[in-house]
């Protein structure tokens, strides 16, 4: 049942913001929902802004981006903010061998960009406080996908 409602829930939002117009005036601490690609609308607040672009915090992931299309920040209810984040933070039990955190930082973009559609968070503990440890993994084979890093000597398992 949960998760049916979840379901309605993001369809809905989805379709509301489909229908709102574009932010024309930014201002730091706005609410927004901005489109990413074709995976829809996510729940944002902008941080910063200039002549041609907003800094905004995904609310659900906790990343930042700069956005430049205006027609991909729209206003979102204030309310939406209240809203339990649809992502929980998982700590991977890797660690950085390579000495350059840039190298290492682009080898593990280019390992999720890869994998994003066929993996899964395995947990492998849940902390104090709920806190999660785990790996992403292939979800067919059950493979670390980052496991090329780990047999390179880029990244180790903790």
């Amino acid at each position: 049942k949960l998760t049916t409602q979840h379901v309605e829930l993001a369809r809905v939002a989805q379709a509301e913001c489909d229908l709102k117009p574009p932010v024309l005036q930014p201002r730091p601490g706005l609410a927004v929902a901005v489109r990413w690609a074709r995976e829809g609308w996510f729940r944002a607040v902008i941080g910063e802004c200039t002549d041609t672009s907003v800094f905004v915090k995904y609310v659900d992931y906790g990343t930042r981006d700069w956005v430049g299309d205006s027609m991909f920040v729209k206003e979102m209810p204030e309310e939406w903010l209240t809203l339990p984040a649809l992502a929980i933070p998982v700590h991977l039990d890797i660690e950085a061998v390579e000495t350059d955190l840039d190298v290492v930082t682009g080898l593990m973009m280019e390992c999720l960009l890869t994998w994003e559609q066929d993996m899964w968070v395995k947990v492998e503990q849940v902390g104090e406080g709920g806190k999660l440890r785990g790996h992403l993994v292939n979800k067919v084979t059950g493979d670390l996908v980052y496991k090329g890093l780990v047999k390179e000597g880029i990244i180790r398992i903790m």
